[in-house]
């Protein structure tokens, strides 16, 4: 496999092919990124395609031998912090906002749903996951997201965030604090038991 730093001079020289080998590499961490920081796929494609156009009209920017996956990290949690922001502005329909008819067919369907399927309890541990990290502060939600389910370093979660190694550092610890909260109450919510 080519390295990095060969894929990126040939993709500033404008070889198409070169920038998508890059994206391949790339694309699973940060599609598990954006799932993570956002909370759902729903936009997830949308957001990782305008994160890698990003990338692509940032390349002449990179530093010659900086690491290229928090750099990129850098860049997806930027375009995720701006669809968080594009999310606010959008207007959030309610139950209250169905119709009747609407209303009702839902909640035969949640009727129908039965919690003691074989799938639940994996199905309820990702909600209770999902639902927890959208509680944190996104800030703490992207330095968790990137240190226990992505495992970079103090170093990389810095570059990524932009920020100190200590502050990355704080930033992880208070996010754990946070979630173990969030955790609690969702394991609660949902009925399990929490040690």
């Amino acid at each position: 496999m080519t390295d990095d730093r060969t894929l990126i001079d040939a993709a500033r020289g404008g070889d198409a092919k070169a920038f998508q080998a890059l994206i391949e590499k790339y694309q699973s961490a940060v599609f598990n990124l954006i799932y993570h920081f956002l909370g759902s796929d729903r936009e997830l494609e949308d957001v990782a395609q305008e994160a890698f156009l990003k990338t692509y009209l940032s390349l002449k920017r990179f530093r010659e031998g900086k690491p290229f996956l928090p750099w990129l990290y850098r860049i997806v949690v930027n375009t995720c912090y701006d669809e968080l922001r594009r999310r606010k502005r959008r207007k959030t329909y309610t139950f209250s906002d169905l119709s009747e008819e609407e209303s009702q067919r839902i909640e035969r369907q949640l009727a129908n749903v039965s919690s003691g399927t074989s799938w639940a309890q994996d199905e309820t541990m990702r909600r209770v996951l999902a639902e927890s990290l959208q509680e944190l502060v996104p800030a703490y939600r992207a330095a968790i997201t990137l240190r226990d389910l992505e495992d970079l370093s103090y170093e990389e979660i810095a570059a990524a965030l932009n920020c100190s190694v200590q502050a990355a550092r704080l930033k992880v610890f208070r996010g754990r604090m946070q979630l173990r909260k969030a955790l609690a109450t969702a394991l609660k919510k949902y009925g399990i038991r929490y040690p």
